[in-house]
């Protein structure tokens, strides 16, 4: 770190291998965007408590928070049917519940759970703490061509429907 004018600015570290240079920002942050990640990620924070506190508050088994309009109509659950009550049980750590609702969000559950919590963690240290994907984008298109994939799946397949397994 370099001061310049009392603004800390993070200055890339070169390294050998390309591979490692990733981990590393590619130009130099400035402590308003540090500031300005810090306050995002603390916002990021209290929403995901109040969304944990909510589910730890309603089952959302006994009470519909979220009606799917497409499974009203159709019968058949969508891509993302289920998503409540899975992150209810997986909330009270039962897995098993959780995988019923919705099996693609629960094994993907600890990589999202990584992903965000490095996010987070980067965010409010201002550097690179833990490694995240270089490639957010493209990372979040491939999680949601699996959803898509997940729910086409569901529609073939009445097993993998929520409740059944």
């Amino acid at each position: 770190m370099k001061e310049n004018n009392g603004e800390r600015i993070q200055i890339p570290v070169p390294h050998d291998n390309p591979k490692d240079a990733r981990l590393e920002t590619d130009t130099a942050v400035s402590g308003h965007v540090i500031r300005k990640r810090r306050i995002y990620a603390c916002i990021a924070i209290a929403v995901i408590l109040l969304g944990v506190g909510v589910l730890h508050l309603i089952n959302p088994v006994e009470h519909t928070i979220i009606p799917c309009l497409f499974y009203e109509l159709t019968g058949i659950p969508c891509f993302g049917c289920g998503t409540t009550r899975c992150l209810y049980f997986l909330s009270r750590f039962d897995f098993a519940s959780a995988f019923r609702y919705n099996a693609y969000l629960t094994v993907l559950s600890p990589l999202l759970l990584y992903w965000s919590g490095a996010e987070l963690l980067n965010a409010l240290a201002g550097r690179t703490l833990l490694p995240v994907f270089r490639r957010k984008w493209s990372s979040v298109i491939v999680l949601l061509i699996g959803l898509i994939l997940f729910g086409i799946l569901r529609w073939i397949f009445p097993a993998l429907r929520f409740g059944v397994l």
